[in-house]
């Protein structure tokens, strides 16, 4: 038995990673396991970053895995090598809270709380927004109204 923050799988479910994060911990080390159902042995990547960060989603025919990091931006990291290869913040965009990578690995998914002129002491309303994740340029967004709440986002 695996203890995980969050499991998600890839690949029609071939693939299952399980994200072992550093969120209550304090500790700066996240371990993502990735396992190929039809192997006996699962893969681990073991990585060490500067920030805390939450990984979400993976991609893993195109070896990324989405996530966020302390400071809401979003994180691309190689689940081949453990390192980050994007990062880029949202415009206008707090307390992201849902994000998912296409299979492909081309764009990213994300449900957050639009921050108005980038006024964070100001209201907020919840946004989805899909972005490309070369370099987290807008390709559709969607805003909640004031008494709706985006509760799921995915990629077909």
């Amino acid at each position: 038995m695996y203890r995980a923050e969050y499991a998600f799988a890839s690949d029609g479910g071939r693939t299952v990673a399980l994200f072992q994060g550093n969120a209550r911990s304090g500790d700066r080390h996240s371990q993502l396991m990735i396992w190929h159902v039809e192997g006996v042995n699962p893969v681990f990547f073991r990585w060490q970053l500067n920030e805390k960060f939450t990984i979400t989603d993976g991609a893993f025919g195109a070896g990324l895995a989405v996530g966020v990091d302390e400071n809401d931006n979003v994180v691309l990291i190689s689940t081949r090598t453990g390192s980050v290869t994007r990062r880029f913040r949202l415009r206008w965009q707090k307390a992201l809270r849902h994000l998912r990578i296409s299979p492909d690995g081309r764009l990213v998914a994300v449900v957050g709380e639009l921050v108005p002129n980038g006024d964070t002491a100001g209201e907020s309303a919840q946004q989805a927004v899909i972005v490309a994740a070369l370099d987290g340029a807008t390709k559709a967004d969607l805003m909640a109204g004031a008494t709706e709440q985006i509760r799921a986002i995915a990629f077909s």
